[in-house]
């Protein structure tokens, strides 16, 4: 659940761009581009290494593997950074 969560951007970000285009309705890219390649960030490495990486956050990956609760998300997130 927690890597739900914290693994893509969520609808606020899918906000803000619907907001950019209110205000900015001439911009060269069209709208609904916008939006497929923020979904897409997901699926970005670069995205995911930059937000969740251990050199982005590396107190938090400390705690995480100190907190014997956290080994199912631990085991999960070790695997998928390394394949980063």
């Amino acid at each position: 659940m927690v890597g739900e969560f914290i693994a893509v951007p969520r609808r606020a970000a899918v906000r803000v761009v619907e907001a950019l285009n209110a205000e900015m309705p001439g911009l060269s890219v069209p709208i609904h581009t916008i939006k497929e390649e923020l979904r897409q960030l997901a699926r970005t490495p670069d995205f995911q290494r930059g937000v969740f990486g251990r050199d982005a956050v590396p107190r938090t990956w400390k705690q995480a593997a100190s907190a014997p609760n956290f080994a199912p998300f631990n085991a999960r997130w070790f695997v998928h950074e390394h394949t980063l």
